[in-house]
């Protein structure tokens, strides 16, 4: 009923799109979940009447987005008093996805909670990329889902601004639950990527968590599938974020200061909290690869996009987790840190860049066993991602800082084989190996690394701000080094 009013007064004043304002639970759980619904409900109204009108709206002023919280940002807030033109155009940014109703088949109680757990882990993995809007199509009798599956009715009354479409299919039968999730391509039924997961019930009473790994190689799929199609130079119209992070993951310094003009053009016409959470993580490959041999304004820079960034999005679990690694890795704030990573992974448990910061804080804060657990189950979560060998970098850190150098070599030379000249992953292969009586390898390594760092020594390290070298776990790594001939001073 709210649906049609709006459509029929499109464009006035109106309280519909606050989703059940006023109400105040003073529960975390509920306000997460109230935060996510009243997202989903913005979307919907904004979708309104497409059928009918596919023109742009106007957005709603910024007065009416400053006086109520209420209405999310699931796009950026614009910049201050730009023309309505550009409102409406920064309005509509980002790659739109069509979140379609879920497929539940076997008539079990059990599937449609899983389903629901699943389908609100993977919206809010979507939303927390910032470069993905959600049209969150309302549910369907069962029969006109089936009509609109067999005969793509139902993604054909999509709106032509959204280019791909995922949907939840939950199975279940006495023994077994089946979860799969399938991206399809609206202008032709096209299957772009599925995949699924199967559980014996047993295993999966009272959690989703087993599905987190097929929650989060689709949202990476969504992104990929909008890399691919645009490229990343022409994917930075819309998915700027998806552009700069790409660049930023490969490293070089060029890479670098590609990835800091995107995200600085991003700030500049659209300031989110992603934008600047990425900016300052960037900042930490500077510091942590020695790029930049004046380093404190650059941290106090990073210090203020982080401020920035978690004003901005407190909630956001993303948000969180790259906030955290800034405290943790650059100002040795384990313990704020680890508040921001705990309450990341509350918020979304299948963030996988939460889990592999959140291991490292516990190498620098001297717990390299349970460093190590986390990196096993970060990498798990992202074995498809295309920043797997980052994983696998924290995967060969901890184990060395743990002891386990079988495991820091296997992991060190598979993240070596995409980024042969991180020095993070040489100075790993170069102690592990001296640490297991490999001379020959040990010195090889050491060769590559003074390519990449022709003056490192232990001193450059500490000097560095290198965090957890007193613990007993970087007095290990430390030790390995020197037993390397790596020099002290």
């Amino acid at each position: 009923a709210l649906d049609r009013a709006a459509r029929a007064r499109r464009g006035e004043d109106g309280s519909t799109e606050h989703f059940l304002e006023g109400i105040d639970v003073r529960d975390p759980e509920f306000e997460d979940w109230l935060a996510l619904e009243r997202q989903s409900w913005f979307a919907r109204l904004e979708e309104a009447g497409f059928e009918a009108d596919l023109a742009p709206r106007p957005a709603p002023s910024e007065a009416r987005r400053e006086a109520s919280q209420a209405v999310p940002r699931t796009s950026p807030p614009a910049a201050p008093q730009p023309p309505q033109s550009l409102l409406r155009q920064e309005d509509e940014g980002g790659w739109r996805v069509a979140m379609m109703p879920p497929v539940i088949l076997g008539g079990d109680p059990a599937a449609a909670v899983l389903q629901a757990d699943v389908q609100r882990a993977l919206r809010r993995a979507l939303v927390e990329t910032g470069d993905l809007r959600l049209v969150d199509m309302a549910p369907v009798a069962l029969g006109d889902l089936g009509a609109g599956l067999a005969g793509g009715g139902l993604l054909a009354r999509l709106p032509e601004q959204v280019h791909l479409s995922v949907q939840v299919r939950v199975l279940a039968d006495h023994s077994y639950l089946r979860v799969g999730i399938v991206l399809q391509n609206p202008a032709d039924n096209a299957l772009v990527w599925s995949d699924e997961v199967i559980v014996p019930r047993r295993e999966s009473i009272g959690e989703a968590s087993f599905a987190m790994p097929l929650i989060v190689r689709a949202t990476e799929e969504a992104t990929l599938h909008f890399l691919r199609r645009h490229g990343t130079e022409g994917a930075e119209a819309e998915g700027r974020i998806a552009a700069a992070v790409a660049s930023m993951f490969r490293l070089a310094r060029g890479d670098l200061d590609r990835s800091e003009e995107i995200l600085r053009r991003h700030l500049d016409r659209t300031p989110t909290a992603q934008g600047y959470a990425w900016l300052a993580f960037l900042n930490t490959f500077r510091v942590g690869q020695r790029f930049n041999p004046a380093d404190a304004p650059l941290i106090e820079e990073t210090q203020h996009l982080a401020r920035r960034a978690l004003g901005l999005e407190p909630n956001n679990a993303l948000v969180s987790a790259l906030v955290g690694h800034i405290h943790s890795y650059l100002f040795g704030e384990f313990d704020y840190a680890a508040a921001l990573f705990e309450q990341s992974l509350r918020v979304n448990p299948a963030q996988t860049l939460a889990w592999d910061l959140y291991a490292m804080l516990h190498a620098y804060a001297g717990q390299p066993k349970r460093a190590l657990a986390m990196a096993r189950w970060a990498r798990h979560l992202g074995a498809f991602s295309p920043h797997r060998y980052y994983f696998e970098t924290t995967r060969a850190i901890t184990g060395n800082f743990s002891g386990d150098h079988q495991t820091a070599i296997d992991a060190g030379q598979s993240a070596l084989a995409e980024r042969p000249d991180f020095n993070s992953l040489l100075r790993v292969l170069v102690s592990s190996n001296a640490h297991l009586d490999r001379p020959e390898e040990a010195r090889l390594f050491l060769e590559r690394l003074l390519q990449v760092e022709p003056n490192f020594s232990v001193a450059s390290l500490r000097d560095a701000g290198y965090p957890g070298l007193d613990t007993e776990g970087g007095r290990h790594f430390l030790d390995g080094l020197v037993k390397a001939g790596v020099r002290k001073h």
